[in-house]
Order: structure tokens, then C-alpha cells, then sequence
């Protein structure tokens, strides 16, 4: 027994899974609804629709730093690149469509540019050919722009096409530049601290001023808050403060390193602002781990190597 069902005259129907037959009318004066002898099929299960890659980050798992996905669970991994160098830095567009990121061409001393490629991998392009060690890549909100720094601390920017507008120097003296979220301006480190640059011109604005190294800033959605890595208490940590500089907290609190290996990675925030993603070798090993904006409710989402996790600005 499947449905009941009134025609246009009114008369009753019935419609059963008959064997042999398969789904077939009958009439009511043939059956009653009361009647148990006609089995009811069970439901089909189906199964849920797949959560979105919503995490880009570095892992080793294939032995060598290429970048992979996973969705807000850490479910879903799929390999994005592969090859024989390093492959870091990974970072959204604002659709969420395609992923800037850092390729090596040798080992730490050789040459590094920023190359782009769409989400399920295909559509490879190279961004930046130059004698510079081009890093850490950041889109600004309206997909326009990309943000990124040299080892000599200088901040670039460059069309996110490669087309139109040519490499030019915003600043010199500046590494992990971060866009705040109405893209007015960018945050970035000097020297161990965190600075803001007005884009429209005006003086830098210093945040913060410790005796630890602060370093790779991350605007929150709503621009209220900048989180950050630093080891002004003995260990690295990541702290979050009011964009401007206020009320600096140590979120991870731990004794193991919460933060990338080597270079600086940068936290990453949920694009609804309630969760941080970030990197952390409490384990044993360095994986990411999801928690809270306050701290609490550290969740571990990778389990054979994890870094420099982003995440994408598309998925809520």
C-alpha cells in the first residue's frame, strides 16, 4: 500500500506496488483501508548531499607540500596539486571558485610564484614569472586584486588575471599582508609587529607592540577583529584583538606550537565568523584543527599532516 487518492468524481483510489506489475490503481471497492495483507514498501534511504571543500591547506601525505581540500569536517580529501616541488600558501577567491597559491621551483633558496587554479583541481595558471621569492598570496574581497610579500619585506600587488594591471609596490617593509573585509585596507607584520595601511594613503597604523614576534594577521568577516600568531608568551599561539589593537587574547593557550612550521600561517576564519581554523603540532604532529572564535570547542580535522589552512569565503 502506497497513497489514497480521490479521482475527480470522487470515487476512491488506492495505489499499491503489485509483483510483476509494479506501481498500479485499484479501485477502493476492491480493497479496504484497513486492510493488512498489502505490504508497505520502506522508504529508500538517501543518503545526504556531500558538505562543500570548504578548507584548502598543505600537506606532506603524498610526500611533498601539495595542496588539498576538505570540507568543514575534514571529510572529503581531495589532492589539488602535485608536484615535484613545494606548493604553499593556499588562499580563496571571494566565490570561492579558484585558489592563489605559492609554487616552488627548487628547494627554500630557488625561485617561488604565485600560481592559480580552480577548486577541483583543473584549470592550472601561472600568475607571477619573476627573480622574486613571491609568498603569501591574498585575494582582496572583490576578486580584483592579490595581495603578496618577498623575503625582503616588500608587499606587492598584481591583478588576479595576470592581465591589466602590472605588479605594483604598495610598501616596503611588510610580510603576510591580510585585506580587511571592505577592502580599504591591509594588515600586515613588520619587524614582530602588526601594522594596518590605509590604501587611499595616511600613516601606518602600529597595533601591536610586544616583546614576542606578532606576525600573520586575519581580519574576521565583519572586520571587528584580527586575529594572529605570536609567541609573546613563550610559545606560539594564536591571540585575536580588536582591529584596532585592543584587548589582545590568547585564544589556543597550549603548550604545544599553535602555528605554521617555519614561515608564519595565518589563522583562518569561517566566512560567518564563528570558527578559526589553525595549525598545531599538539598531537605529535602538525595537523589543523578547528575552534570557536572564543577559544573553546577545539576540533582536530586532518590526520596526516596538515598547514596553512584557508578557508573559503563561499561556504556558510
Amino acid at each position: 500500500m502506497i497513497a489514497w487518492a480521490n479521482d475527480r468524481e470522487g470515487d476512491r483510489w488506492l495505489l499499491v506496488n503489485a509483483p510483476g506489475v509494479g506501481l498500479a490503481w485499484v479501485g477502493a471497492l476492491l480493497v479496504q483501508e484497513n486492510d493488512t495483507s498489502l505490504s508497505v514498501p520502506p522508504a529508500a534511504t538517501v543518503p545526504p548531499p556531500p558538505l562543500p571543500r570548504c578548507i584548502a591547506f598543505v600537506s606532506w601525505r603524498s610526500g611533498n607540500a601539495d595542496i588539498w581540500t576538505v570540507d568543514s569536517e575534514g571529510g572529503g580529501l581531495l589532492q589539488l596539486t602535485s608536484d615535484t616541488y613545494s606548493d604553499l600558501n593556499p588562499t580563496f577567491s571571494p566565490d570561492g571558485q579558484r585558489i592563489a597559491f605559492v609554487h616552488e621551483s627548487g628547494d627554500v633558496q630557488a625561485n617561488s610564484d604565485i600560481y592559480l587554479v580552480n577548486v577541483d583541481g583543473t584549470g592550472l595558471v601561472r600568475l607571477t614569472d619573476t627573480t622574486e621569492q613571491e609568498r603569501e598570496p591574498a585575494w582582496s574581497p572583490d576578486g580584483r586584486l592579490i595581495a603578496y610579500s618577498t623575503p625582503e619585506g616588500t608587499i606587492y600587488l598584481i591583478g588576479a588575471t595576470g592581465e591589466g594591471l602590472g605588479m605594483r609596490r604598495i610598501l616596503t617593509g611588510g610580510e603576510d599582508p591580510a585585506w580587511s573585509p571592505d577592502g580599504a585596507r591591509l594588515a600586515f607584520s613588520y619587524r614582530g609587529d602588526i601594522y594596518l595601511i590605509d590604501l587611499e594613503g595616511g600613516p601606518l597604523v602600529n597595533l601591536t607592540s610586544s616583546p614576542g614576534w606578532d606576525e600573520a594577521p586575519a581580519w574576521s568577516p565583519d572586520g571587528s577583529y584580527i586575529a594572529f600568531e605570536t609567541n609573546r608568551d613563550g610559545n606560539r599561539e594564536v591571540y585575536v584583538m580588536g582591529a584596532d589593537g585592543s584587548n589582545p587574547t590568547n585564544l589556543t593557550n597550549h603548550p604545544a606550537r599553535d602555528g605554521g612550521e617555519g614561515p608564519p600561517s595565518a589563522p583562518a576564519w569561517s566566512a560567518d565568523g564563528r570558527y578559526i581554523l589553525f595549525s598545531s603540532d599538539r598531537s605529535g604532529n602538525l595537523e589543523i584543527y578547528r575552534m570557536r572564535a572564543d577559544g573553546s570547542e577545539v576540533t582536530r580535522l586532518t590526520w596526516d599532516s596538515g598547514d596553512d589552512p584557508a578557508w573559503s569565503p563561499a561556504c556558510r
